[in-house]
């Protein structure tokens, strides 16, 4: 069930991505995205009834935890819960469930200090939509960096080799419906002109992170269903090799009629 999407570097479209949903099964829903060198993998819990003091009478809570591969938490721990919080809160219809919780738990397998925070939100949206969240849209994040009169789109590590100047990036979070804005963060110095050629390439590469959404859960209802494990088969109790041949039992079974 693994999805994997390769796009011109020409087009600054997204590469060498892969997802997969359902690989948890203590979860309502889940998902592992692999975009380049960074890894997820997002749980997805509820609605399910919230803790006593931590309810809102009107819409639902949305919870967000994000654990790292070091173990070691810190303020930039709960920065990226706070954006992808901020960011499910716009897209999901919390108004439809008042008094409950909707708790998304994110795992950092490999980490990228430039495609991290993206990742996260985008394995957030495929575990919400494989734990059949309600949401009014599905959004779409990208990670832009400005290098000379190129905006790189979701760059690998060697197509950052080399750089004279500082480091800059913008995380775009966009419906990829309407190409509204839902949130932004940049790290780095960008000009204006730099910040509003992150926002029109993101745009053009909503569009295919959308399809790249609508492929995952493609290939998991499209997965052919698993037959029960029934535990080891004895030698006596597996079928002779006479009947395993196409038609065989049939014939079996008409002349066992006729006898």
């Amino acid at each position: 069930m693994n999805v994997e999407a390769e796009y011109s570097e020409d087009k600054k479209l997204l590469k060498n991505c892969s997802c997969e949903l359902g690989v948890l099964s203590q979860c309502d829903g889940s998902a592992m995205l692999c975009n380049g060198p960074a890894a997820v993998l997002a749980g997805a819990f509820g609605p399910v009834e919230s803790r006593p003091g931590r309810e809102l009478v009107d819409r639902a809570v949305i919870e967000v935890s994000f654990r790292g591969n070091t173990g070691v938490e810190g303020v930039e721990h709960r920065r990226v819960e706070q954006l992808v919080r901020a960011t499910l809160e716009e897209c999901v219809y919390t108004t439809l469930h008042p008094r409950t919780c909707v708790s998304v738990s994110l795992n950092v397998l490999e980490t990228d200090p430039v495609l991290l925070l993206s990742t996260c939100i985008n394995a957030a949206c495929l575990a919400l939509l494989d734990a059949a969240v309600p949401m009014k849209f599905v959004p779409a994040a990208l990670t832009c960096v400005p290098r000379g009169d190129r905006i790189l789109v979701n760059p690998l590590p060697d197509q950052l080799q080399g750089a004279d100047t500082p480091l800059s990036s913008a995380t775009v979070v966009l419906n990829p419906s309407s190409g509204h804005l839902v949130s932004s963060t940049t790290s780095g110095r960008l000009s204006p002109a730099e910040l509003s050629s992150c926002l029109r390439e993101a745009r053009q590469a909503a569009v295919l992170v959308s399809s790249f959404y609508r492929s995952a859960v493609r290939a998991k209802l499209c997965k052919e269903p698993r037959e029960p494990w029934t535990g080891p088969v004895r030698a006596e109790d597996a079928p002779s090799a006479h009947l395993q041949r196409p038609g065989a039992r049939k014939a079996a079974a008409e002349a066992e009629a006729e006898a």
